[in-house]
């Protein structure tokens, strides 16, 4: 039972991706002058590795580590990640409203 729980679960998950896109969409595209190039970031950043995971088990160590690699491939794309307004991580994406 706790299987078949767990499996309904993840197809009922969102995806990393589409709660990144639906906060861009809502918080960002018309209220950040940049907001094309910090979904453009994500989707070469973010989403190849971790865009397919399901949102509620992507921890902030997962974060934090992927910013961690992009700082040093390029800083400033990292320091945007630090300095921009803060995706939904950890909990915070509820029932299709972002807390």
């Amino acid at each position: 039972m706790v299987k078949r729980t767990r499996k309904q679960k993840s197809v009922e998950a969102k995806m990393v991706e589409s709660v990144i896109r639906d906060w861009w969409e809502k918080s960002l595209k018309n209220a950040q002058i940049k907001a094309g190039e910090i979904l453009r970031s994500f989707e070469i950043y973010v989403f190849p590795k971790i865009g397919n995971l399901p949102h509620d088990e992507t921890h902030l160590y997962v974060w934090l580590s992927l910013i961690e690699e992009v700082v040093k491939v390029k800083p400033t794309i990292g320091a945007r990640s630090y300095v921009m307004p803060k995706p939904p991580i950890d909990g915070e994406y509820v029932g299709g409203l972002f807390l």
